[in-house]
């Protein structure tokens, strides 16, 4: 049975990353340093080459993959766009300290921030995302893709389902920078694991 290739790469920053806002569901563009950082990155490093690009819905997202793949087929899908922090969004952690309900929050942040989402909201419907790519992929005979996401998406999949296995806060990844994954489709179905190759971009294009 066909191993599936999935290379999971972070969106490039944004002004709001810049300023240390919670940036998920509000829909920034990539900032000037963000762009020139991920036309640096394909000019110097490898990404992986691939059939498709699978990308979130959000524009950030959308521009990374326009910059890192342009001449793929690409495809948005709505279930990869990060959590939304709902009350939280746009705004400083620094100015959150004091606020009783980020403070509650804090305590057990697999509840869902007020007007937001909850852990389980977000593993649930990224995992109906990767049962989409890859029933996608073995409909169209590809085995080679990228998924263009973001950092906590990222680590949130690799925690949950990859191998080795790791705590949360161990799968952290940079702008422009992600994971490749072998999925196997029986694997996947049987015991929704897959194995974790190494980091992406990467040097000895031949591993792949």
């Amino acid at each position: 049975m066909t191993d599936y290739k999935l290379n999971f790469i972070r969106h490039g920053m944004t002004a709001g990353n810049l300023f240390g806002l919670y940036i998920g569901s509000t829909d920034l563009s990539l900032c000037e340093e963000g762009k020139s950082a991920i036309e640096t990155l394909r000019r110097e490093q490898e990404y992986p080459s691939v059939h498709k690009v699978y990308t979130s819905p959000l524009k950030r997202c959308i521009e990374t993959a326009e910059l890192l793949y342009p001449d793929r087929w690409t495809e948005v899908v709505d279930d990869l766009r990060e959590c939304d922090f709902g009350v939280f969004e746009a705004k400083r952690i620094v100015d959150l300290k004091n606020d009783p309900e980020y403070l509650k929050w804090m305590e057990d942040a697999s509840q869902a921030p007020p007007g937001g989402e909850s852990a389980r909201q977000v593993s649930e419907r990224i995992t109906a995302a990767v049962e989409y790519i890859l029933n996608d992929m073995m409909k169209l005979k590809i085995n080679r893709a990228a998924v263009v996401t973001h950092g906590g998406i990222i680590a949130m999949l690799m925690a949950a389902y990859g191998l080795p296995q790791r705590d949360i806060r161990e799968w952290p990844v940079d702008f422009g920078y992600g994971w490749c994954a072998s999925i196997n489709p029986q694997i996947w179905r049987n015991d929704k694991l897959f194995e974790v190759l190494d980091e992406v971009p990467y040097y000895d294009t031949g591993v792949y």
